[in-house]
């Protein structure tokens, strides 16, 4: 949202995001109950039919992109004497080789000006565009709640939900509410990521409850300040929630008992990838059943316990299809069949928690950065309470223009309650594990 919105009265604000969500739901909805005819119709296929299916869409995907793809036309056209219907002949591609070459990746069927277009900082804190046309956009969210809301029992035109997330709808520095805005013409309650204090929390969780919501959506970390307040206070939830589904952090297992205890109900984690590639969700017995219709999984160089880098090949969108893309988590999956159906660990996006002095707990900083900055990759750094650091690896083109609008982005979050220095590196260090973690608090 901009500034401009930032500022108007809530009633205005309300007004602003609802036509918001008109546009959102016109472009999600469309095909809707067919595309749901389609996933009933495969879900009482035997299992070897399933499979035919996968490789089917697979073998049409990899020769749609041969033919279409500038990027991989070329790379056919030079590599003459390799099946470009064997996925292990693809090269493996790399976020560099999409970063700022975008248009080589767009199929020539489309025009880029009739896409939707998504910004994403990815689990590497790096900036990247990715672009969609409007029926496979409209199809990833049709998998999307036919695998999360009708198989739980919700209604998706009537239940009202709650999200929590890193978007900005409310002044940083606001102390008293709403910290929460409404889209109506999708249901929805959106609460801010970023005012979860001590203080605030009460006036969250007297939201839920006089909201009629049956589900909540978002980041582990905040829903678990929630759950937290309601366990110290001892307080009576009158609220009666269908289920509550976590995604974008790994889900603990004191969060999972924190949120089962506090809302009592069921309680799914989630994984999918925004560059619509792939995504899965937590079966009953803990692990993560990959949504076939989404995309193909690889496992690639596994340790002694079988984790190793993801390899994610999207099966949905056709304007900007990914092959063997390296998203940047890793993890273990089933390897008793040769496409992946579960995954058994999910690594690579577990970061620290920013505090404040106020009291508030802030998570998932990546919004920051998805503007198209010339950076390569940033990372946190809380070094004191109310300081912290950006190490920022540049890109090429980098200036001080990009430095003041990570400082303007951060501000809209954070508020001014944090000193902020930027510390320019060549590399960011990886765990011993090889991990990156975006955010690194030293006071913790």
């Amino acid at each position: 949202m901009s500034n401009l919105v930032l500022k108007l009265p809530f009633w205005l604000k309300n007004i602003v995001f609802s036509l918001y969500g008109i546009k959102m739901a016109m472009l999600r909805n469309r095909g809707q109950q067919s595309y749901f005819k389609e996933f009933r119709s495969y879900e009482i296929l035997p299992e070897d039919s399933k499979t035919d299916w996968i490789n089917q869409q697979l073998r049409f995907q990899l020769d749609f992109a041969r033919k279409h793809v500038p990027y991989y036309r070329s790379y056919w056209d030079s590599t003459p004497d390799k099946d470009h219907m064997i996925l292990s002949n693809w090269p493996i591609l790399n976020k560099a080789d999409i970063r700022g070459n975008e248009a080589a990746f767009i199929s020539d069927l489309y025009q880029i000006s009739s896409l939707v277009k998504v910004n994403t900082s990815g689990t590497t804190g790096t900036p990247m565009v990715f672009y969609f046309d409007r029926k496979s956009y409209a199809r990833w969210f049709a998998i999307y709640y036919f695998n999360l809301l009708e198989k739980n029992g919700i209604n998706i035109k009537k239940d009202r939900w709650v999200n929590i997330g890193g978007r900005i709808i409310c002044d940083p520095n606001q102390r008293v509410p709403p910290f929460w805005i409404h889209n109506y013409p999708m249901n929805q309650i959106y609460m801010s990521s970023y005012h979860l204090s001590d203080d605030n929390l009460r006036y969250y969780i007297n939201k839920l409850e006089n909201s009629g919501i049956t589900y909540i959506v978002g980041y582990p970390s905040s829903i678990n300040e929630l759950a937290g307040w309601i366990l110290r206070n001892k307080h009576a939830l009158n609220l009666h929630l269908k289920a509550v589904f976590t995604n974008a952090e790994p889900l603990t297992g004191l969060q999972r008992e924190n949120i089962l205890q506090a809302f009592k109900c069921k309680v799914i984690q989630t994984y999918g990838s925004s560059e619509f590639a792939l995504a899965a969700s937590e079966s009953s017995d803990g692990s993560m059943k990959i949504w076939a219709q989404t995309g193909v999984l690889e496992v690639i160089d596994p340790d002694e316990n079988g984790v190793g880098e993801f390899l994610l090949t999207g099966l949905v969108n056709k304007a900007m299809p990914l092959i063997r893309y390296k998203v940047g988590d890793s993890g273990k999956a089933e390897t008793n069949n040769s496409i992946p159906t579960v995954i058994y660990k999910i690594e690579g996006r577990t970061d620290d928690m920013i505090h404040s002095k106020s009291g508030r707990t802030i998570g998932r900083l990546d919004p920051i950065f998805k503007k198209n900055l010339k950076i390569r990759e940033v990372q946190v750094v809380q070094v004191k309470e109310d300081h912290l650091v950006f190490r920022v690896v540049k890109d090429e083109g980098y200036s001080q223009i990009e430095e003041e609008q990570l400082l303007r982005e951060a501000t809209k979050r954070l508020g001014d309650e944090f000193e902020i220095n930027f510390e320019y590196v060549p590399y960011i260090e990886r765990t011993k594990n090889g991990k990156f973690r975006a955010v690194v608090s030293l006071i913790q």
